[in-house]
Order: structure tokens, then sequence, then C-alpha cells
């Protein structure tokens, strides 16, 4: 890769102000779906994948899975597939449990070790287009969620064939620190925001009552609704259990596929020193750069879309490196 190393745009200095501009900086553009594909999952449900289609020969799949709180349609999910799918990549944007257009008859949620229900996708989408090599990128918590994947199930995606690379983006890799970094009086506004965002969710796929909503609402942090929503749903006794049994710090040495995990030192939600001490080896690479805040990165320089959005031309140097030979 020839990706610079991330310099700051000098007027989003820190960590903090990276977060919130690479949030509400610039709308992101509009991208017509076209097509839908709809996988049923062992229990039941279905998970919604959005296509986009290059206009010629395909250099290869792109499979986006998107952080908490968001979807198919998040900012850089959009702003990704404009920008790649002139280069030839076909781009899947992925929408977890409860998302798309029939995300409310969920009976499941998704959580990060939601990983079999990525191995499914993964399954569907190499049935559709066996002729195309497949990279998989996880933002935030979907970063957690491949890197699970990439361990849990090593064998099986051994067999399937297809993934040939993964990038994990600012993706917490030990769930107690970040959950503790959320707690954290400066990051407030962050554990609001999931918390919210989660309660209106469950309370809208009647996975929690109005009286629950309303308590949870009160003082609402993400850890009360790990605590008492997600952990017990998703099979786990508490939150500390699904913290731990759900942190890929455990299982990053069972992974075989070319994997990058990047992150950035500055990140208020990921602490810089929960990545740096995670047993990283070969094949999985870290980039660590010293600011970017958390999926913010924006840099002091113009790039060649005439935007400051250094994550996208990671993205893209990254999936050139990987899959321009192929072509």
């Amino acid at each position: 890769m020839n990706t610079k190393e991330f310099k700051a745009h000098p007027l989003l200095p820190g960590g903090q102000l990276q977060t919130l501009a690479g949030y509400f900086l610039s709308p992101p553009p509009a991208v017509a779906a076209d097509e839908f594909i709809y996988v049923a999952l062992p229990d039941g449900d279905k998970i919604e994948l959005v296509i986009n289609n290059p206009k010629g020969p395909v250099t290869a799949t792109l499979y986006l899975l998107h952080g908490l709180g968001g979807d198919s349609d998040s900012g850089y999910k959009l702003r990704l597939t404009k920008k790649l799918l002139p280069l030839g990549y076909r781009i899947i944007r992925h929408n977890h449990r409860g998302n798309g257009v029939h995300g409310n008859e969920a009976k499941g949620m998704y959580h990060s070790g939601s990983a079999v229900d990525v191995l499914e996708c993964l399954k569907e989408i190499a049935r559709r287009y066996p002729e195309n090599p497949l990279g998989i990128i996880g933002f935030s918590l979907s970063g957690t969620i491949v890197l699970n994947l990439l361990a849990w199930y090593a064998k099986e995606l051994e067999d399937l064939g297809l993934l040939k690379a993964a990038m994990s983006v600012c993706a917490p890799i030990d769930l107690e620190e970040s959950s503790r970094a959320l707690s954290q009086l400066r990051n407030k506004h962050y554990d609001l925001f999931f918390a919210k965002t989660a309660i209106e969710q469950f309370h809208r796929r009647r996975f929690i009552s109005d009286d629950q909503a309303k308590t949870y609402l009160h003082r609402p942090s993400l850890r009360k609704i790990d605590e008492h929503v997600t952990a017990p749903y998703g099979g786990f006794r508490d939150a500390s259990h699904y913290y731990d049994e759900c942190s890929p710090k455990h299982t990053l040495s069972q992974i075989s596929i070319d994997t990058l995990i990047l992150a950035a030192a500055d990140d208020p939600i990921v602490p810089a020193q929960s990545v740096l001490k995670a047993p990283i080896q070969h094949p999985v690479k870290l980039r660590m750069e010293t600011s970017g805040g958390h999926m913010g990165f924006l840099g002091r320089h113009l790039t060649t879309h005439g935007d400051y959005r250094w994550l996208d031309t990671f993205v893209e140097n990254w999936a050139q490196s990987k899959f321009k030979a192929v072509q």
C-alpha cells in the first residue's frame, strides 16, 4: 500500500473533533441499489444485502459491514460505493438484523459476536458470485464482528475459498476497555447516542416494553443496555460475560486470512492501548495512525476525489493493492 500516514486537518486536531466532524461533515452521496439479496438464517430471520454492480468487468467483490447504529446507507458505505464502483468493484452493503426494509420483522438482534450471520451471507455471496475474489471490510462494531468471524470460522472460510483479504476499521478489540472508555464523562455524548439508538430500535421491535424503554432512557448508557437486553438475548450471563466472550483479543492468533486492522491512537471509543497490547501476528497486520479519532480521518490535504476523506483513500488503496492484479 502507498497510503501516506494520516495527518489531521489543521482545523480538526484531536480525536474528538475528528470523530464528530467525520460523522457530521458533508452529506453522503445518494446511491441507488441495483438489487437486493435476502439471506435466510438458520433461526428463521433474514439479512438484507444491498448490491451495486460496476458497469464493466468486475475486479472483485467488496463486502461492507456497518457499525452500531448504522445500516446499508451509512455515509462511509455510500461514499466508498461511489468511489469504488468506477474501479470495477462490486459493492455489497450489509444490513445487520433489525436494519433494512424488513428489519422490524427480525426476531434476533446483532452484537459483537454475530459472526455466524455474516458467515451465512458469505456463503450466499460465494454461491452467487463464484468467479470473483472477495474482500470484507468491517467498520467499528462490525470490525469486531469481522475479526471474530475470521478467528471462529477459519476452517469454514478456508473451505469457502473466495475470501482473500479483510480489513477491520476502528474496531473494539477489548470490549470491556471500550465500555469503560464510553463511560468517561468526556465521551458521554457517544454513550448517549449509542444507547438511545439501541433503545429506540429495541422498543420499535418489541424487545423491550414501554416501561422498560422509559427506565433505560433514565440515565441511559450502552453498558446498561448490554447488561439488560443484549446479553440476555444473546445468551450471555451479563454484560461482562458478553464483553469477554466476544473480544477478539482472545482469538486473533487463530486468523489465517490476510487481515489489516486500522486504528487511531486518539480514538475516544477504542483505547489505543487495548489495540497495541493485543496479540497481533501474521497474517494480521496493524496500522495505528497517530490521529483520526473514531471513523474520522479527515486529512490535511485534498484527496484525488476532491475531499479530505483520508479513510476512503486508504480503503481504496488497500483494495487496489489486494485485488487490482486479478483484473
